[in-house]
């Protein structure tokens, strides 16, 4: 055995690797291509680093490219994992709390070894083995080498079980895509447990070649089914492109997954993580979030519509901006209750709020002579006044029920104060409107009448005879 053939061999799966990494790369906006993309280069580091480790001839030029190899080998399960998360849309057992935690346990494996001079956590001891005629690091296992080889060995298994689950459930050439996958990777790992378990040549890392295999594999896959198409459109891209704001909390109301018009809706979303608390949400923290709830937020006004998902364990929360439903719904409103040119309640609204009440007191008034204001000095003076009148009365009479009648005539009626009462404060009122310094001099009838529950119409036509009493007394006067 030639260590420099072997040597070259690893090179050429270096090279193979690297063209992976760059498709990987280019195809980032996929789900998985970035992680797939790092996992290669791993792959890449650890074999061009151990085809170094085979032409070095000492233990300190061979343990300086080991830790190099493990700058890449080290984090094998996080990327892995994360791979197989986002390529296959499947969250369920490795949640961000999870991967994090590997990414740390990676992380300080990667530290054992660099330090391993001066520990025997990872290596109990390093020496120099010529069995094949050129020197190979021989290394007695520790137990954090054992723990770490365990968790990729998990890793592995759990891409296979997840890559086979969704094969199983896939038709056509999505099919053909994660079969190449299952294919692609099993070789790596059948590889890797054949070296942990001391099957293969002794102090030979066989993962490196088997990589060749799989890059060569890959690569077709890649260019003849676009392999790393296996989920192109994912919960993510769905829940983004939805119009609403969407977050979803577990049963212990921790946030799990959130859209990105959610964090439009409630900028402190921005500085939140996932895993943390719907508490967190400092827009949402005076409400009781229920469904149906209606909310305003900055200039939105937003629904909510809570789903169980008591499979799932959790809730999502759908939030609907109605801004312009409710301002539409408000106009409307005004539309049908509201006269367009006073503001003050329709008759048609009126005679609803009035037709509600016991008893009470009924008051019509009319400004007198009005068809001259509007034959004398035109509709627009005449509508200026009906404003000016309104506004004047509403403002005088702000605890009853005003509306303008019909053209220049308008009522008002009170449950909270007797007939005497009301013509005293409709006399001041026409005092004063007498007084007003228009252009032109403005006084008004009324006739004011006592109803109760069951005959107020009976007392709107006593009111009304009152009226038509006032004008044919010379107008200018109130009658009851």
């Amino acid at each position: 055995m030639d260590n420099k053939i072997l040597s070259n061999f690893l090179i050429i799966s270096t090279l193979l690797l690297i063209n992976l990494a760059v498709y990987g790369y280019r195809k980032r906006e996929i789900p998985g291509a970035r992680y797939f993309g790092y996992l290669i280069l791993a792959m890449v580091i650890h074999t061009l680093s151990y085809a170094m480790e085979l032409t070095a001839s000492t233990v300190e030029g061979m343990f300086f490219w080991i830790r190099m190899e493990y700058i890449g080998a080290s984090f094998y399960p996080f990327f892995l994992i994360l791979f197989v998360r986002e390529y296959t849309d499947d969250t369920k057992l490795f949640n961000n709390i999870i991967v994090k935690i590997m990414g740390i346990e990676n992380l300080f494996t990667l530290l054992l070894v660099f330090t391993s001079k001066y520990h025997t956590f990872y290596y109990k001891s390093l020496g120099v083995d010529n069995t094949y005629g050129f020197n190979t690091l021989a290394i007695e296992k520790g137990v954090w080498y054992n723990i770490h080889a365990i968790i990729l060995m998990f890793s592995f298994i759990y891409a296979l079980v997840i890559f086979i689950k969704n094969y199983m459930n896939s038709k056509g050439v999505f099919k053909k895509r994660i079969g190449f996958m299952i294919a692609g990777f099993s070789i790596p790992m059948v590889t890797f447990f054949i070296y942990f378990l001391g099957f293969g040549p002794a102090y030979i890392d066989l993962c490196p070649f088997a990589y060749l295999l799989m890059s060569a594999m890959g690569i077709f896959g890649f260019f003849n089914y676009s392999t790393l198409f296996y989920v192109p459109i994912n919960h993510s891209m769905i829940l983004d492109s939805m119009d609403q704001a969407v977050f979803v909390v577990d049963n212990d109301d921790f946030i799990v997954s959130c859209n990105r018009n959610s964090k439009i809706y409630f900028k402190s979303l921005e500085k939140i993580k996932l895993g943390e608390g719907i508490e967190n949400i400092m827009e949402l923290k005076s409400y009781d979030i229920v469904d149906g709830l209606v909310c305003k937020i900055d200039e939105r006004t937003l629904k909510f519509k809570i789903i169980d998902e008591k499979k799932h364990n959790g809730r999502i929360f759908v939030i609907t901006d109605i801004t312009e439903q409710e301002l539409r719904k408000r106009q409307l409103e005004i539309f049908a209750n509201e006269d367009s040119l006073t503001g003050l309640y329709n008759r048609r609204c009126f005679m609803e709020k009035i037709n509600d009440s016991r008893e009470g007191v009924f008051a019509i008034l009319d400004i007198d002579h009005f068809k001259r204001i509007n034959d004398n000095y035109g509709h627009f003076q005449g509508d200026t006044v009906l404003n000016v009148f309104a506004r004047k009365l509403k403002r005088n009479f702000s605890e009853y029920t005003v509306c303008r009648y019909g053209g220049e005539e308008f009522a008002l009626y009170t449950e909270h104060k007797n007939v005497n009462q009301v013509y005293k404060g409709l006399e001041n009122f026409r005092k004063s409107v007498a007084k007003e310094d228009y252009p032109f001099a403005i006084t008004f009838s009324a006739g004011i009448s006592f109803y109760n529950e069951g005959n107020v119409n009976e007392g709107i036509l006593k009111a009304d005879e009152k009226l038509y009493e006032a004008k044919n007394d010379g107008r200018n006067c109130v009658k009851f």
